[in-house]
């Protein structure tokens, strides 16, 4: 089953709609392992999912949570889910030591988000959980 989920991660979309190219990609890349750096199918850590469902779509956005907090257009700095779009990058600062994000997912709509967890891989996670809304920094937007 995991063979199967990585070797979809890896397949072309077939479409040529770049939202519907990113999208596609992140969930066929759901179950793939975390990897601290990991750009790749053998494994992601969440930068790394994001860079490389943008670059499927053949869209340039940087490869780092640092730099990708600044791509785009800022869509809110509050928790506001309604104004997410599919696409979005939500960012998140899980470890209070730092000042800026550190941790950002893709929002796939339905108030869900696909992103690499560090102790369960990439994963599709119900933003209804508390723990979101109190960790959550801002919103970009790279698709308009």
């Amino acid at each position: 089953m995991v063979l199967l989920a990585l070797t979809a991660c890896h397949r072309a979309p077939e479409t040529v709609n770049p939202l519907a190219v990113v999208l596609d990609t992140a969930h066929r890349c759901a179950g793939t392992p975390y990897r601290y750096g990991g750009r790749s199918t053998g494994g992601f850590d969440c930068s790394g999912l994001v860079w490389y469902c943008y670059d499927r779509a053949g869209i340039v956005i940087p490869v780092d949570t640092d730099h990708q907090r600044k791509a785009g257009d800022k869509v809110t700095g509050s928790w506001k889910p309604r104004k997410f779009e599919p696409g979005d990058l939500l960012f998140f600062r899980i470890d209070r030591m730092f000042g800026r994000p550190n941790h950002v997912g893709i929002y796939v709509g339905h108030n869900r988000m696909i992103h690499a967890s560090s102790s369960r891989g990439v994963v599709v996670d119900d933003l209804e959980n508390s723990y979101w809304e109190e960790h959550f920094t801002y919103a970009r937007r790279i698709i308009k």
